[in-house]
């Protein structure tokens, strides 16, 4: 936008004109989110479709710089791959420490913190999400890497927990319901009753009416605490009372002992066994929880006992010689998750999809709202700690903003626009009028297209009316917008 449009008409008005940007974030590359759930479900797609995921920032922004006439000064990009540490909006000087890809300092001389003063400050540090694959919670590299564990851990894994039912959680719910339909024990659970917090509940109960015939069980009224690896079974030998009872008079006498591959008494003195589990509470849902079964934490089969029934006589430990389940099971150890009402449940792949944390952590309280959004004034600037009104805010870091890609290219982009332009080339009074006027910012409904796989999903309009599954395959659906990426992150 400043490279497009604000420069541009700067040197209108000026000739002369010629800026100097300095962008500083955590990751070199642009990340198309909007698909996150389909890279999951099908990972050809890091490499078809690389160029339509990923963009380089500095390269996209250079390509975007106007030139400047023979024997003139330049406009100067500057790129530093950092993490804002504080801002000072009293002196206008920004603290940041460098980074690698990795996410940590480069050296030791940049374990300091540097500076750097502004004339103009844009904080366009956005949200993190409760995984690196939905959003850029650091670098792109950090963010690749997620994709390729999630992909790899659904693969293999029997059981899958998604936890959090709203737009990510539903969409990557059918994605992986439609890759694996009912092979897998795929759970979605919910917070509240029901799923799409924002759409109306006729339309969201549609919703898991659709995973179910996809394989996937929503469970409603189900809030997650907390989730953890799973204890490693422990590996314990029994000892022999019969063999004691012949130990040599002397150490000479000791032989090592007869590995399992070379000799069957050792194999046969040891037994294998695995921690019991706690007790399973009762849980309900709209639709397939009337019935759930003590499950217990061992790899083995148990018999299945009621939740409601005080099951000590029958712990969930149990015995075993086959060694390969432990090994199996030490190797891989599934993830438990703890709900509010002390449900307990281990899982082969858990993924959290539940709501984003703001990157605001180097702002004054002051400027924040309860959640730690940015509250600015009607113009997108900064509304408090902001003394010479030079401090904007853009995309979801706005307090108030619905982070949407609509609400960011329908109305935020317009206003911050208007706002830079006034501010950099306008009058030094708030004018919505003139050669340069202001425009208020107002977050407008949404229309909601939640593809749930590609047979279609469940959408509403600005106005409340529900959308045809159809069409929700057709907008979003098909492609999750990929053909479309370059037109939202490189304009």
């Amino acid at each position: 936008m400043i490279c497009k449009n604000i420069i541009p008409q700067g040197i209108v008005k000026n000739p002369g004109f010629r800026v100097k940007i300095t962008v500083i974030a955590p990751n070199k590359e642009a990340y198309w989110n909007v698909a996150a759930v389909r890279l999951i479900a099908e990972p050809e797609l890091l490499k078809t479709h690389a160029e339509h995921i990923f963009f380089p920032l500095e390269k996209s922004m250079r390509q975007h710089l106007p030139s400047t006439p023979p024997n003139t000064p330049d406009h100067i990009l500057e790129f530093i791959q950092a993490k804002v540490m504080s801002v000072d909006s009293h002196a206008n000087v920004l603290t940041y420490l460098k980074l690698n890809d990795s996410g940590t300092s480069n050296n030791g001389n940049d374990f300091f913190c540097h500076t750097v003063s502004y004339d103009k400050l844009i904080l366009a540090t956005g949200a993190s999400s409760s995984s690196p694959a939905f959003k850029l919670n650091g670098s792109s590299e950090l963010t690749k890497a997620a994709l390729r564990e999630l992909q790899q851990s659904t693969k293999n894994a029997s059981s899958i927990c998604i936890v959090g039912a709203g737009g990510v959680g539903v969409e990557l719910a059918g994605e992986l319901g439609y890759k694996y339909g009912f092979q897998k024990k795929i759970l979605l659970y919910s917070a509240f009753d029901g799923t799409l917090e924002r759409l109306k509940h006729r339309i969201a109960d549609e919703a898991i009416h659709k995973l179910k015939n996809l394989g996937v069980e929503t469970v409603t009224n189900a809030r997650a605490i907390s989730a953890y690896k799973e204890k490693k079974p422990i590996v314990g030998t029994r000892i022999n009372t019969t063999s004691l009872a012949s130990q040599p008079e002397s150490d000479e006498a000791l032989q090592p002992p007869l590995s399992p591959t070379f000799g069957e008494d050792l194999e046969s003195r040891h037994t294998r066994f695995s921690l019991p589990a706690p007790k399973k509470p009762f849980l309900r849902s709209k639709f397939s929880h009337d019935n759930l079964s003590l499950r217990t934490m061992s790899t083995n089969t148990t018999t299945p006992s009621s939740p409601l029934r005080n099951n000590s006589a029958s712990s969930g430990r149990s015995v075993t010689s086959d060694s390969s389940s432990v090994i199996s099971a030490s190797s891989n150890p599934r993830t438990v998750v703890a709900f509010e009402n002390g449900y307990k449940e281990s899982f082969d792949c858990y993924i959290p999809t539940t709501g984003n944390i703001p990157n605001s952590s180097y702002l004054p309280h002051s400027c924040l709202d309860n959640n730690g959004y940015v509250i600015t004034d009607p113009y997108l600037r900064m509304a408090h700690n902001n003394p010479h009104r030079n401090i904007y805010v853009y995309g979801d870091l706005v307090s108030g903003g619905s982070q949407t890609i609509a609400d960011l290219s329908d109305n935020q982009k317009q206003t911050f626009r208007a706002t830079l332009l006034h501010d950099v080339l306008g009058p030094a009074n708030d004018s919505e009028s003139g050669e340069y006027p202001l425009r208020r910012y107002k977050p407008s409904s949404i229309t909601y297209y939640v593809p749930i796989s590609r047979k279609g999903g469940v959408g509403q309009t600005i106005h409340g009316f529900q959308i045809p599954g159809f069409v929700v395959s057709l907008v979003k659906g098909k492609h999750f917008r990929l053909n479309e990426s370059k037109n939202f992150l490189l304009k």
